[in-house]
Order: C-alpha cells, then structure tokens, then sequence
C-alpha cells in the first residue's frame, strides 16, 4: 500500500460538513489517499463522492510525510484542514458531520 495526496476543491454539502469540523478556509484541500494505485485512489474518491479522476499524472505525488502515513493506518481516505496545525478529518467523520447536518448525500 502507499499513500497519495493532491489538492482537491471541495463543494457543496461536504465543504459545509468539513467547514463544521473546523476548517475555516476555502473549498481547496489536501487530500490523502490510501491505495495500491492511482486507479484505485480515483475510484476510492468517487465511491465518497469527492469526484470522478481527483489523482490524474503530474498532479499528484506519493508521500513520505510520516504523519499522513500514520493517518492513512486508520483510513483509506482523509482531508487537511488545517495546514498551521496539521489537522486531518477523515472521511468517515466527514459522512458523520454530513448526516448530522442533515444531509447524506454530495453536491
């Protein structure tokens, strides 16, 4: 397994949801994903609803940083919300503060 990561803009519903668990920036994220390859990443994606081909060449780098890799152990999938204090939600607690807002699906 390794890790992923790129930017991803975020809308709708999921932003509102992420911007709930502390983010306070914009919809432009950093996303990590944890799979066996770009094609896996990208289908990790879309089953979550972020979008179709989030991972495409030259726009995405497999990781070395430590803390991602230890996040991506719990989760397949996870967002920066926070880049001073390097926080993370993965997406598990998105879909939690999504349905708690009322709202399961993704714009």
């Amino acid at each position: 397994m390794k890790v992923l990561g790129t930017d991803v803009q975020v809308y709708g519903t999921m932003l509102s949801a992420i911007r709930h668990l502390g983010h306070s920036g914009h919809g432009q994220l950093r996303l990590i994903v944890k799979c066996k390859s770009m094609a896996e990443a990208n289908r990790k994606c879309e089953v979550a609803g972020i979008g179709e081909k989030v991972f495409r060449s030259g726009w995405y780098a497999e990781t070395g940083n430590i803390e991602e890799l230890s996040i991506c152990e719990n989760t397949d999938i996870a967002f920066k919300i926070r880049r001073a204090e390097k926080t993370y939600v993965s997406i598990e607690q998105v879909r939690s503060a999504m349905e708690q807002n009322g709202s399961a699906g993704t714009d």
